[in-house]
């Protein structure tokens, strides 16, 4: 099998949010969060701060940004 275009494989996407709490910015691996979901504007993820503990969203990151 020949791969044209590569992609990542879920657990190593990378998500990035804000905490509100502390307003510390993280950056995250799939496999490192609580949990995810999905709302109608598009996945969402959870993982408690490293800072502060609260738990707090990341978005995934667009390919290219």
């Amino acid at each position: 099998m020949k791969i044209l275009k590569q992609g990542v494989p879920p657990g190593e996407q990378l998500w990035r949010g804000d905490c509100r709490k502390c307003g510390s910015k993280m950056e995250a691996k799939q496999a490192e969060l609580t949990r995810t979901d999905g709302d109608r504007d598009g996945p969402i993820g959870f993982a408690n701060c490293p800072v502060c503990a609260a738990e707090f969203c990341l978005y995934p990151v667009k390919e290219g940004k």
